[in-house]
């Protein structure tokens, strides 16, 4: 609210001098914009000559020393027009002390300067006018002989007569030390205009005149014979014996305490008129200041003044708050700590208290406080009270700590990508062990069958050691290509429906011999209705293999493998549980992490790069599922298990009395999608029409759409048997068109299938396809067989939720 302040300029100056920001009576008083103020030197607003003088700094360093510096002066308005300034400068500081700005307050008081001139002027007319009364009155006591004034009577040789008055105020001792030329008086009493000044000519003397035919009066400064100054006002007149003058007599007053008095009584006018203008000056600054509670607290702790800022921070009007205990504005915790009088306590035993603290509003609302609370004292010293100022700092205190935040996650992105250095030249290093090992045995046995061709068994154990490093290269190559493939988005899914337990049993096989030389036992244990998957079979051996290798690698000789095939739900499970080495609680959330190996060292046991439960984890992903790993610890085993969605089994319907192939059965005729209505939505009609015609030639009714607006129209007229939906489309994209679909199938308690047919072809992606409720992602480019494979798993995973009676052909 202080930029709304018209008849003040108040502003912050940081602390290279520079202006930080403008209020309405920046304008109003100084004639500046804001755009034009802002960043502008202070010494802007300062006259050539106090910029010259160091006016501006010795003001700036004179609050930071004193707290706050007052000063008049006339200042520059825009255009270079001066203008008498009423200024204050005050430091703003930080809890610490610490000086961050400081505050510059301007007040045109160019009315009440010139007003104050006036005055002066009208007190000198006054004056001249006293003067000219005294003047009379002297002729009057010239006749009388007991005038209390210094009364003279002489020639032009010297004082003549005078009175013990005369004397004393010349500090002389006797008539003979005045009878001397009035010239040589003058000059022996250093007879001046300014108490500082020069010495007044002979001829300017009042006597001097006097005897010349004038009557003389004037103010001048004298030394007395006794060395001290005295302001007197002397006047003369001739003294004519028939017309011819014979003489003068003078009359000169003291005027030294009388001017005191007046110099007095004028600074106490003018400090009355300053605490007038000062009080006016806070009072509208009080009133002004709208970001500050400011208010009053009387000694038994009850508001004694309420304030503008106060009502708008808190919310009480001054007839609520005046009276209230002051401790009402705490909260319930801080009252029964006693904090309300604690704060008092050390203002009046320390002159202030000034603290943070959280603070409530009329409404209960809490916010977050930055208080000063002074003591007032009397002129004796006795406590009359205390001022209260208090700043909300919520929006600070809550700037801070994103800021905080933000360091610690700053701090922990440093760690983490010193981490993945580190993982990243470790993974380098152990490519290289690992690649260069089975390279070095295929070279030497290579070389060796160069030279000569050894007996039968050493050819065979050639021939084995070259095959089997050949096909390690083989699978390290692989894994580095598959990760390469997912990463890029690249990695293809061909999905059709598959057994797990032929997998599972065909993986066992592969693995036994290598099982079989290190003594280890596998035991399979599958689980007839497991079910079926919707899965790449190639990829899903890939998965169960890397488990059962890294079982072998890992599990000591004469150990225990377990491999088991169950259903759980809608989920088909394969576990592969060893008893070998087992791992670290700690290390179990970072095992499926790229090149992570728990054991990296040159020394260790096992080789590898550190990527097959990488890549089983995004293959699972791929596939809709998830894969878990559980350990006991080091040298108890471990268990790894994939989870992957199955096939809903197949509702059967009774025959019609001449069945026709509907329905999921439908699938298995020639025409794989006959009977089927499929809803199509894509904003590129060459891509759209592609993958309905191919949907088309499969049998399926394709009812297409151009946009997510249209195709929810179409949705809401006439139900498909599926939806298949691109993501990136303009206005309505395709995961809010899947939720708005979702929303109107919940109130009507039905749901259809739905697979996203996109480019954004990511894992990532994937999953946000997934959790924004399709129920499979279908990366493009698609050809048109894999189009129908795809839009067949949907309808198979979900025959139970589509709508209609599918019956049996």
């Amino acid at each position: 609210m202080v930029r709304q302040v018209r008849d003040h300029a108040m502003f912050l100056i940081d602390r290279q001098g520079r202006i930080a920001t403008w209020n309405e009576g920046v304008r109003e008083v100084l004639g500046w914009e804001e755009a034009d103020w802002i960043g502008q030197a202070v010494t802007v607003v300062f006259t050539p000559e106090d910029v010259a003088a160091g006016t501006p700094d010795r003001e700036l360093r004179q609050a930071e020393i004193d707290g706050r510096a007052d000063d008049s002066r006339w200042m520059l308005r825009r255009g270079g027009s001066r203008f008498y300034c009423n200024g204050s400068v005050t430091p703003i500081r930080q809890t610490d002390g610490t000086i961050v700005a400081f505050l510059k307050v301007m007040h045109d008081g160019t009315g009440l300067r010139l007003a104050a001139e006036e005055y002066q002027r009208a007190l000198a007319a006054e004056q001249e006018e006293h003067a000219k009364a005294e003047r009379e009155a002297a002729k009057l006591r010239a006749i009388i002989d007991a005038i209390p004034d210094a009364l003279y009577v002489g020639n032009a040789e010297g004082i003549t007569e005078c009175n013990d008055k005369g004397l004393a105020l010349l500090g002389a001792a006797s008539l003979a030390d005045l009878q001397q030329p009035i010239g040589e008086l003058g000059e022996r009493f250093r007879v001046r205009y300014e108490r500082d000044g020069p010495l007044l000519e002979p001829e300017r003397l009042p006597f001097a005149r006097a005897l010349k035919g004038e009557t003389a009066m004037l103010d001048t400064w004298l030394t007395k014979a006794t060395g001290e100054d005295v302001l007197i006002r002397g006047t003369a007149a001739p003294i004519r014996v028939d017309n011819e003058i014979v003489g003068a007599i003078a009359i000169n007053s003291d005027l030294t305490y009388r001017m005191e008095m007046e110099e007095q009584r004028h600074a106490i006018s003018q400090m009355a008129n300053q605490l007038r203008e000062r009080e006016e000056e806070f009072r509208a600054l009080v009133s002004g200041v709208r970001d500050y509670a400011i208010f009053t607290v009387d000694v038994d702790g009850r508001i004694s003044s309420w304030h503008v800022g106060a009502q708008l921070m808190k919310g009480y009007t001054a007839e609520e708050a005046i009276g209230m205990p002051f401790a009402q504005l705490f909260t319930p915790e801080d009252r029964d700590k006693g904090r309300p009088q604690y704060e008092m306590d050390v203002a009046a035993g320390t002159g202030e208290y000034k603290g943070e603290g959280t603070r409530l509003r009329k409404s209960g609302a809490r916010f977050v406080a930055e208080v000063v609370l002074t003591a007032l004292r009397g002129p004796r010293g006795e406590l009359l009270g205390y001022l209260k100022l208090t700043q909300d700092i919520t929006h600070r205190k809550n700037v801070e700590a994103q800021r905080d935040q933000t360091l610690r996650n700053a701090e922990a992105a440093r760690v983490a990508a010193e981490q993945a250095s580190r993982a990243k030249d470790e993974f380098v290093a152990t490519v290289s062990h690992e690649l260069r090992t089975p390279l070095s045995a295929i070279l030497s046995w290579s070389q060796v069958l160069q030279r000569r061709v050894p007996d039968p068994e050493t050819l065979k154990h050639a021939i084995d050691a070259i095959a089997r490093n050949a096909g390690m290269q083989a699978r390290l190559v692989e894994d580095l290509l598959d990760v390469s493939r997912i990463e890029s988005g690249q990695l293809r899914l061909e999905l059709q429906p598959t057994d797990p337990t032929v997998i599972v049993r065909a993986a066992v096989d592969a693995i036994m011999p290598a099982a079989t030389a290190k003594g280890i036992a596998v035991t399979t244990e599958v689980d007839p209705d497991a079910g079926v998957l919707m899965a790449d079979a190639a990829r899903l051996q890939q998965m169960v293999l890397n488990l059962l290798n890294n079982a072998v690698k890992f599990t000591p000789r004469d150990g225990h493998i377990d491999v088991a095939v169950r259903r759980e739900a809608d989920t088909v499970e394969i576990a592969v549980a060893d008893d070998g080495q087992g791992m670290e609680p700690a290390f179990i959330e970072q095992a499926f992490e790229r090149f992570k190996q728990q054991d990296s060292s040159m020394t260790r046991r096992h080789g590898g790069l550190g990527l097959g439960l990488s890549i089983v984890r995004e293959l699972t992903h791929l596939h809709g599922g998830k894969v878990k790993a559980r350990s006991a610890g080091p040298g108890k085993g471990s268990t790894f298990t994939l989870c992957l969605p199955a096939l809903a089994p197949q509702r059967q319907q009774p025959t019609e009395p001449e069945p026709a192939p509907e329905g999921v059965d439908a699938l298995e005729n020639e025409d794989r999608l006959s009977g089927f209505s499929l809803l199509l939505v894509d904003d590129e009609p060459d891509g759209r029409g592609a993958a309905a015609y191919a949907l088309r030639v499969a049998g399926a009714e394709v009812i297409e759409a151009g946009s997510a607006e249209q195709a929810l129209e179409i949705f809401r007229a006439r139900r498909p048997h599926a939806i298949l939906s691109d993501i990136g489309m303009p206005v309505v994209d395709g995961y809010d068109f899947i939720r708005m679909v979702r929303e109107i199938e919940h109130a009507a308690g039905r749901h259809t299938p739905a697979a996203a047919l996109t480019a954004f072809a990511r894992a990532e992606d994937r999953q946000r396809a997934i959790d924004a409720g399709f129920e499979m992602h279908l990366a493009k480019p698609l050809e048109p067989v894999a189009l129908v494979e795809g839009v067949v798993a949907l309808l198979r995973s979900n025959v139970g939720d589509t709508t209609g009676q599918l019956r049996n052909p």
